[in-house]
């Protein structure tokens, strides 16, 4: 989350002082020195310096792929022969805040489920060691502490599992499966599609007024997709638009049908700019709700599976305490 505010913060503060007329290397150099994260102050450092050394915006950070990322890049890039660099550095900011508020969200309702089933998990366990000592059958620190580890590694291993899959796979068969997975999620599944509807149109609609051809401006939306399921959607688009068919017409038919309505109205009635926006902003909003609707329930459904899992655990202490009693 702290990472989406830098970025977002970043992004706003090269939007201003370019569009103040600041030298471009400055700004990049001015805003490194605003960074307290190594990684993101060395890659604007070194973005300055091939900037002085006569390279594009976009080429210049491409030397820190890893640290600013494809859609960024791809933004950049496509602004930049457009000659609208200010206005994708702007919308970048935004869409970094957007980005951190979900996170937010997401993680502010998960903070007391996550105390919760630790101490659900270690409890029993604690309970169970006391219980053996009483009865004579004391098992020692280390197999308590092993028991504890193997009952928490029921749920981190894939935690961490899919962690790993969406950080360092962007692509591939198990990166589509796992994206068309959590789609079908109650609640969350409509929430991560609305927010990439409204990421598409976000960056449509940023590079349609900054005069980017149709077929690129197409192609940079639709890598600005997070979940690879919408994003293969969107695949066909750029292609089906060279070959001179309009916008409307290179739209996938699964989308939703006021979506292709709006779009439909908006490209025939020559305010396909204002369209594109009203649909990012409904569908963000949807999106935001989604999320807070999920934010609510998830912790629920936490608390019964640990309720759950605590009285089962009791009754099996319960279970051996009694068993030790009736063999006195």
């Amino acid at each position: 989350m702290k990472k989406d505010r830098m970025y977002s913060n970043i992004y706003h503060n090269l939007a201003t002082m370019l569009e103040a007329g600041v030298e471009t290397h400055k700004c990049f150099r001015t805003s490194a020195g605003r960074s307290n994260r190594y990684g993101l102050r060395k890659a604007l450092e070194d973005a300055s310096v091939h900037i002085q050394q006569g390279e594009t915006i976009a080429g210049a950070m491409a030397h820190n792929k890893k640290v600013f990322g494809p859609v960024a890049l791809s933004v950049i890039s496509a602004s930049e022969m457009a000659g609208n660099v200010p206005n994708a550095l702007a919308q970048l900011s935004r869409w970094y805040t957007t980005k951190g508020m979900v996170k937010n969200k997401v993680a502010s309702g998960m903070i007391l489920p996550f105390i919760i089933l630790h101490a659900a998990i270690i409890i029993p366990h604690l309970v169970s060691y006391i219980a053996g000592m009483i009865n004579g059958a004391e098992m020692s620190m280390g197999d308590l502490g092993f028991r504890i580890l193997r009952t928490m590694s029921y749920f981190y291993i894939p935690i961490i599992s899919i962690f790993m899959i969406y950080n360092f796979m962007s692509q591939g068969k198990l990166r589509l499966f796992m994206d068309s997975f959590v789609l079908k999620i109650p609640t969350l599944g409509k929430a991560l599609r609305y927010r990439d509807y409204s990421q598409f149109c976000y960056i449509f609609n940023m590079l349609y007024d900054a005069g980017v051809p149709m077929d690129m401006t197409a192609q940079v939306a639709t890598d600005a997709c997070g979940n690879a399921n919408i994003s293969a959607k969107f695949k066909l688009m750029p292609s089906i638009i060279k070959q001179g068919k309009t916008s409307f017409e290179a739209l996938p038919r699964s989308l939703p049908s006021e979506f292709r309505e709006f779009w439909e109205v908006g490209e025939e009635s020559g305010t396909l700019y204002a369209t594109t926006f009203r649909i990012a902003n409904m569908y963000e909003q949807l999106a935001n709700e989604r999320f807070d609707v999920f934010s609510a329930w998830f912790p629920r459904l936490v608390y019964l599976c640990v309720s759950i899992y605590v009285i089962m655990q009791m009754g099996k202490v319960i279970g051996n305490a009694f068993g030790a009693y009736s063999n006195i």
